[in-house]
């Protein structure tokens, strides 16, 4: 696990994280409350393991989720799972991205596109999903990038290299 926010925790706070390769679950809330604001959840599951980046489990569970950006890299990888709509206080401007699995949203047992969440639960509206698919296996075209040092550093970004949105991204890429 990453971030494991456990039995009746109240209003957690987890914010502007970055969490990348767990194990099976990148950020848990489990029979608690709070929000999930502006992190970055990347690849969060062993190879060939079903995972989740983020997951809202049990009952009381009421969470509120904006700005993140929830990325898988293998199909049996989900962006997002809920047990039931009632858990999430609300969610808007998230990104859902799994190149491998457009269905990457586990609702209640049920695989759901963003297109289909939107419509079965009135969220994530200003949500936006992956805009390219690969076969798996295949070699990822995303990269994270972090910095450790304490300082700026400027990266070089050599070729053809699109954001998240779809966008051109001409570089350098700058990490404070």
């Amino acid at each position: 696990f990453g971030i494991y926010i456990d039995n009746y925790s109240r209003d957690v706070v987890v914010e502007q994280n970055t969490v990348a390769r767990s194990t099976i679950v990148g950020i848990l809330f489990q029979n608690s409350t709070g929000s999930a604001t502006d992190n970055v959840v990347y690849d969060n599951a062993e190879p060939e393991a079903w995972g989740t980046n983020l997951n809202l489990v049990g009952g009381p569970t009421d969470v509120a989720l904006d700005g993140n950006v929830l990325f898988s890299l293998a199909p049996q990888q989900r962006t997002l799972s809920v047990d039931a709509t009632g858990q999430l206080a609300g969610s808007a401007f998230n990104v859902f991205f799994s190149p491998h699995r457009a269905a990457s949203i586990d609702h209640g047992g049920t695989a759901r596109t963003l297109a289909s969440w939107q419509s079965a639960t009135g969220l994530d509206a200003s949500s936006t999903a992956q805009w390219y698919t690969d076969p798996f296996p295949s070699l990822p075209r995303s990269q994270l990038f972090v910095n450790s040092t304490g300082i700026q550093v400027s990266i070089p970004v050599p070729g053809n290299v699109r954001t998240l949105a779809n966008q051109p991204f001409t570089g350098p890429l700058v990490l404070a």
